[in-house]
This record gives structure tokens, sequence and C-alpha cells, in this order.
């Protein structure tokens, strides 16, 4: 059965599950993009989520929409924060 993931300011809902684990030997998230879009600045995001020991995925990058930062969730999967322009 899913939990569900409630956002207050999107007041948007996202059923989540237990990962099915590895397919065909490939990483999880393999085919999907989940990303957030934020309010502060990335930069402080990321001292708060290398505080919680969150495993992130390079560097703050610039790209023509602002500033992303990617990182790990709990079951592996790659999440992606965007700071706007």
């Amino acid at each position: 059965m899913p939990v569900f993931l409630s956002t207050t300011k999107a007041k948007q809902v996202l059923p989540i599950r237990t990962p099915i684990g590895n397919i065909d030997g490939k990483e999880l998230g393999v085919g999907a993009s989940l990303w957030f879009a934020i309010d502060e600045k990335i930069e402080e995001l990321q001292n708060q989520l290398i505080g919680k020991g969150v495993t992130l995925i390079g560097a703050i990058n610039n790209t023509p929409f602002g500033k992303t930062l990617m990182a790990k969730d709990p079951d592996g999967y790659i999440i992606t924060f965007l700071e706007t322009i």
C-alpha cells in the first residue's frame, strides 16, 4: 500500500511505495526525474543536506534555468533541487 507525501505550498500529493529493487542491473530511478523548485538559496539547502548526512551527487550546477543540486533519497532515487533565476 502506498504512503502519500503531501506538500503544503504546492498542494501536491505524491504516492510513494516501497521500491521494487534493482531491475535488470539498472540504478533506481533511471528513466524518472523528480525536481523541486525551492525558494531558498541552494547553498543553504546544500549545507542543510550535508548536515543531515544526505548523499549529494556532484556540486551545484549553473543551468539556463537557475542553480541545481542533486541528491539521493534514502532508497537511492535521485532528486534535483532548482533555485530559479
